[in-house]
This record gives structure tokens, sequence and C-alpha cells, in this order.
């Protein structure tokens, strides 16, 4: 695992966020919003994609909200 700090672009299919690491490879983050600067790891890779999960939010978006439970 190898861990990146990126800005999401946008939303896409599945509810992902996009980003773009240094050498310009898409890495798409579940849990993710438009504008926020996050620290991610990478868990999957696809012939054109990286899957990465959210190690921690450097900026939020000012609509992000806490879950409503702890388990979620």
């Amino acid at each position: 695992m190898h861990k990146e700090t990126v800005t999401i672009q946008k939303l896409v299919n599945g509810g992902f966020g996009l980003a773009y690491l240094p050498s310009n490879q898409v890495i798409l983050v579940q849990f993710a919003l438009p504008g926020e600067n996050i620290t991610v790891t990478t868990e999957e890779s696809n012939k054109n994609y990286l899957f990465g999960k959210v190690v921690q939010i450097e900026k939020e978006h000012p609509a992000r909200i806490q879950a409503p439970c702890e388990y979620y």
C-alpha cells in the first residue's frame, strides 16, 4: 500500500470520487467529495485505474456531514 495526497476532481458512476495521482494515473476513492484534499492508500488496481481508500481528510467539502451512526 502506498499513501498519496490527492484532490478529488468530481464524482463518477458508483459514487466514487475521481482524482489523479502525481503520475497522472486515475484513482477512484469511495466516500470522497469533489474539492476535498485527502490522503489515500491504493487498494486495488485495474488496467486503467486504481481504487483507493481514504486515510485522512486534509480539507473537507463544506457539505460533508457526520455519519449518524458510529458503525457507519
